[in-house]
Order: C-alpha cells, then structure tokens, then sequence
C-alpha cells in the first residue's frame, strides 16, 4: 500500500513520451472516439498498480501493435478499420490516470460478427461480472465478409491438437537469459542495454499470448454458446473447463502449499513463523534446524522466482527480489484446512468435468457431438496453453528486472534518491539519465 501511494503520488512529474516535463501531463493514451469504451477488466488482473512511465514508453507501441496482429488474426476485425488509428491510441489497450484498460468496443464488435454471437458476450469473456455500459451498435457492424473468415478461423481452431510455437517460445526465453550478463558483476552500460535486448523478444512472446489467449477466448465463446443453444445451460462451459490439468499457474500454488505443510510439521520453522513476518527469512537461515525447510524454499525461488503481485512491469518486485512476499503466502497456507490443497481441489474440479462432459455427450444429438468433442478439446487446449504463454513472458521480462533492479540500486547508491526511481524516467531520457 505505502509503495502503491508513493507511485501514486509521484504520478503528478509524469509527461508524454517525447513530450515536456513542464507540461505537467500523465503517460498514457490517446482514447478511441470510434471504439470508446474501456476495462479494468482482465487488464487490473495484469497491471493492478500503477503503469511505470519507463515502462509505458518502452513497451507501449510494441504492445499496442501485438495486441492489434492478434485481433487480426481472427478476421473478426478487417484491416481497413483499423490501419488509419495511430498507435497511441488505446484500440487494444490502453493507460489512463496511470493504470492499464482494455478497449471492450472492439471485442464487442469481433463478438457480434461471430456467427451466432452477440457483442455482450465480450463482457462476460473480458469481466466476468460488473455493470459496462450498455453496447451500442458501431457503426458496420454487421460485416458478412468479417463473419466468413471468423468462421474459418473457428473451425481452425477446433482442428487444433498442438501448439508447437509454445516450446519455440521457450527456446527464445531461454536464449535471451542465457545472453544476459550477471548483473551483479555486469557494467552499467550492459545494464542499461538489456532493456533494449527485451523489447524484440517480449513483442515475439507478447504477439504469440495474445494470440493464444484470442483463440482461448473464442474457443471459450463457442463452446458457451454450444452449450447455451443445445443444452440450455451457458455456465455448464465454466464446469467443463474447470479442474485443467498441466496449467503453469497452478504449479506455484501447489509448492506454497507443500512448505505451508512442511512449516506446521517442523517445529522451529513453525516457532518462526508464529514470532511474526518481521525478518522471518534471516531467522529462518540462522536455524539450523530450519534448514530443510531453507532449501525447499529456494528450490521454490529459483522455479518461481519470477511470480509476483505485478509481474509484468519490471518496476515491481517478485517472489525472487522480495522473498517476503512469497513467505507471507505461505503463512496463509499454515493456516488453511486441508480441503484447500490446490491438487485436491483440481481433482475434484476435474472429476466433475469429465462426468459434466458425459452428461452433455449423452444430451446431444449425434452430428452435434463430433463439433462439440473438437470445440471442448481446443477450448481446454487453448485455456491451458494461454497460461503457458503467460509464463513465458514473465519470465522474459523477469531477467530484464534483475539487470534493471541492479542499475537502479547502482544509481541510488551514487547520486541520492529513492528506489524505483529509474522507472520515473521515459525511455527516450535514460542513456542521459545513467
């Protein structure tokens, strides 16, 4: 809370990119008068605090432009009604009084041309619930040549089985950590110059999340209105997709769940953690008889150590460069009752969609089962692999951190000021500034 009021506050120095400091204006950008309206939603999930300037100057264009190639990739969207809107206009997203919005105008067209569609089921995909302005019909809307080629992109996507770029992605990840120098031995010039060594790889890995997470979201969108249409029932999709097995984002929790045990079942750990949170991890590592635990929880940091409450943005700490962060987690876990183990609660999960599943096979009609084994098959397949996406990113940006964290530290120690600094600055001023 005292970082986010901190940021909030220096807020007020923030400019433009290229713009003047005097002027006294916020980064951000430009609105869309033909597609006006905007959402925290999902977006709040991704950039809950404030948008650093030095990270909005340098990844804004790259990311505006990633997120118009994935809305083209559906055909929903045609290429003329969007080539004239500069790209610091929020057509994709955008960043407003400092925080991060998504445009749902546009998703709202590109689900009303989905044959048999409707534009208020972008609201239920992009908020789950809320209160958005009612949907007025833009202007073209109805574009039977968009609704052509959103279909043959559904059906490509019920034929998916494999998503081999997910492991290219990997690679790419891999390569790029693997060219950074160590940053506590690095100069500052290398330093500096890994911001630059991010930008070309995190907009391959953006495009390619994007584009995963808009073939999620169809898929996700057909297989509702199967459901809706044929069984009468739209929330029977959520059982079918709940309980996914192999999905990144479940794998932290099952490890903070497993030291959370661990902590109750070795005395002196649970003796620290009940002295407070306070320095917790300097006791921990001065106790001998904490040590088994020590060591699990660095395996975790070193498998994990990218994940955090703003992952995204370089600016924030992760489990890795603020490990209280992580233990405080785990506390939480001390305390939970059994039944909250994340494993048992995905077998669960995944028991009730493979009876739900048969359930609905046996409701169908037979031409029907076929579609909706293929819709089910890539709305999972996409659903999982949108989170592998997810990882992939993070932890590209997740390298740049370290470098930048180092030469935000290296400053500070030689000029004054406060950390995070650096991310006060805009792109275009930070050879000068270092």
């Amino acid at each position: 809370m005292e970082r986010a009021e901190a940021d909030r506050a220096r807020q007020e120095t923030w400019h433009p990119v290229g713009g003047d400091p005097a002027a006294g204006h916020w980064v951000g950008s430009d609105t869309s008068d033909r597609f006006p309206v905007y959402t925290r939603g999902n977006a709040g999930e991704v950039y809950p605090m404030v948008f650093t300037p030095l990270s909005f100057s340098i990844a804004s264009e790259a990311g505006e432009q990633a997120m118009r190639d994935a809305v083209l990739t559906m055909g929903l969207i045609r290429p003329e009604e969007i080539a004239e809107v500069p790209l610091s206009t929020g057509l994709g997203s955008g960043v407003y009084g400092g925080y991060a919005y998504l445009n749902l105008s546009i998703q709202r067209l590109a689900a009303a041309r989905v044959p048999g569609g409707k534009a208020t089921d972008a609201d239920v995909n992009m908020l789950g619930v809320g209160d958005p302005p009612p949907h007025e019909p833009l202007p073209g809307e109805r574009n039977l040549r968009a609704s052509l080629a959103g279909l043959r992109y559904i059906w490509r996507l019920s034929k998916s089985t494999d998503l081999p770029q997910l492991r290219d992605d990997q690679q790419k990840v891999d390569a790029f950590l693997n060219s950074l120098d160590d940053p506590a031995t690095a100069t500052d010039q290398s330093l500096r110059l890994s911001v630059n060594k991010l930008l070309p790889v995190f907009t391959d890995l953006f495009r390619t999340h994007l584009e995963i997470s808009v073939a999620a979201s169809t898929m996700v969108a057909v297989l509702t209105n199967i459901c809706e249409r044929q069984l009468g029932d739209p929330n029977l999709a959520v059982t079918l997709l709940a309980g996914l097995g192999d999905v990144d984002s479940a794998a932290p929790s099952a490890m903070l769940w497993d030291l959370g045990r661990q902590a109750n079942n070795t005395p002196a750990v649970t003796a620290e953690f009940d002295q407070g949170l306070d320095g917790l991890l300097g006791r921990l590592e001065a106790n001998p008889e904490a040590a088994e635990f020590v060591a699990a929880f660095r395996t975790f940091l070193e498998r994990f150590g990218s994940r955090g409450p703003n992952e995204w943005d370089t600016a924030f700490d992760t489990w890795e460069t603020s490990p209280p962060l992580a233990l405080t987690l785990i506390d939480r876990m001390r305390g939970a009752d059994e039944d909250h183990d994340p494993r048992s609660q995905q077998n669960r999960l995944a028991a009730e969609a493979k009876t739900a599943e048969r359930e609905a096979l046996t409701k169908l009609s037979r031409p029907t089962r076929g579609m909706f084994r293929r819709v089910l098959a890539a709305a999972r397949l996409y659903s999982r692999s949108r989170e592998r996406t997810k990882t992939t990113v993070i932890r590209a940006i997740h390298g740049s951190r370290l470098q930048s964290m180092e030469l935000d530290r290296r400053l500070i120690e030689r000029a004054g000021g406060q950390r995070g600094d650096l991310w006060f600055i805009v792109g275009s001023e930070l050879d000068a500034y270092v």
